[in-house]
Formats: structure tokens, C-alpha cells, sequence
């Protein structure tokens, strides 16, 4: 048996995300179509945003595809909780406001990528970085970028990246006018 068809005509993605979705729900998507309403479905996830939210406040969306990217951002809100000197070693706190353009950044590359290239990227990990600041690595067998994003708005951010052989690249940029493309190039993606 399938299953029986929710009372509503509309389908809610769980918050939780996909993992928790049951056997039986799993097994209408794929069998939809007996029922008339596999495309409504799939055109609805396909749309469904994920909010990523702080203090009750929007602070960006993600197509729902970003699911991981979204899940890595969630649990990185752990570095607002570091106060001063977390590490026993004088490391600043963290601030709402550098954690929210890393965030951005993250987001709005993710969708860059995603509009000229049709590939979704590899999910970083998002760390409490030196000095107040927010590191975002990507580590992979083929390679590794950290991007740092600092404390303060008006220094420039900084990047390392090298595919553990002999390409290295390194750098500073401006997270909001940063050229994208050279980040394709550091992920091998052109």
C-alpha cells in the first residue's frame, strides 16, 4: 500500500528537511502519478525556500536543492554562542553582523553558481575564525579553499585554496563585489 493522500491539496516540506521523510511518502512521490499528482508535487519542492533566520529575522533564502548548504548554516549558529575569550586563549566573541555576511556570501554564491553553471556546490564547513572573524572551508580529495570573512566590514576578506599538489592561490577580496568566477576556477567547476 502507498498510502492515503493528505485531506489538503497542498504538500508541506518538513523543516527537518528530506531525511525525515517516511517510506510511504517517499514511495507516493515515486508513484505519484497513479494519483495525478506526482508534477504538482515535485513543482512545489522544487520552489519551497528555505528561510535561514535569526533573532526571528530573515536574514536570506535558499532554494530548497541548497538543503545542505542550509543544515551547515543552521549549525554554525553555535559560533554567536562563543563569548570572549572561549578558547582560553583572548579570541574575541562573535558578532551577529560577521556572521551574517558569511552567510550572505555563502548564499549568494551558492545561487551564482547554481544560475551559470547548473551545479551545486560542495557544502563548507563554517568555523569560529581568528580575531572575531567567520572561516569557511570547503575541503574535498581534489582540493581546499578557506575563505575568512572578518570582523570588521571594511576589511577585505581573505582566501587560501590549493589542490594539495602544485596549484596554490591566495588573496583578499570584497565579499559583495567579489568576481565569482575566480572561485569557479579554484574548485576546478571551469
Amino acid at each position: 500500500m502507498i498510502g492515503t493522500l493528505p485531506k489538503t491539496n497542498e504538500f508541506r516540506v518538513p523543516k527537518q528537511g528530506p531525511q525525515i521523510w517516511s517510506k510511504n511518502f517517499k514511495q507516493f512521490l515515486k508513484n505519484g502519478k497513479e494519483y495525478g499528482v506526482r508534477k504538482k508535487v515535485e513543482t512545489f519542492i522544487e520552489e519551497e525556500n528555505l528561510h535561514v533566520e535569526l533573532n526571528n529575522n530573515i536574514i536570506t533564502e535558499l532554494p530548497f536543492r541548497f538543503f545542505e548548504i542550509y543544515q551547515a548554516i543552521e549549525k554554525s549558529k553555535y559560533i554567536l554562542e562563543l563569548e570572549d575569550d572561549w578558547d582560553e586563549e583572548d579570541s574575541a566573541d562573535y558578532k551577529e553582523s560577521t556572521w551574517k555576511r558569511a552567510i550572505k556570501f555563502i548564499a549568494n554564491y551558492a545561487k551564482w553558481v547554481l544560475e551559470e553553471t547548473s551545479i551545486i556546490i560542495d557544502t563548507p564547513k563554517l568555523y569560529p575564525g581568528p580575531e572575531g572573524s567567520i572561516d569557511i572551508l570547503w575541503k574535498k580529495p581534489k582540493y581546499r579553499l578557506l575563505i575568512n570573512i572578518p570582523q570588521d566590514s571594511q576589511s577585505p576578506a581573505s582566501f587560501y585554496g590549493d589542490d594539495f599538489e602544485s596549484e596554490q592561490i591566495k588573496g583578499t577580496f570584497e565579499p559583495s563585489k567579489f568576481n565569482q568566477g575566480l572561485l569557479l576556477c579554484l574548485l576546478g567547476m571551469r
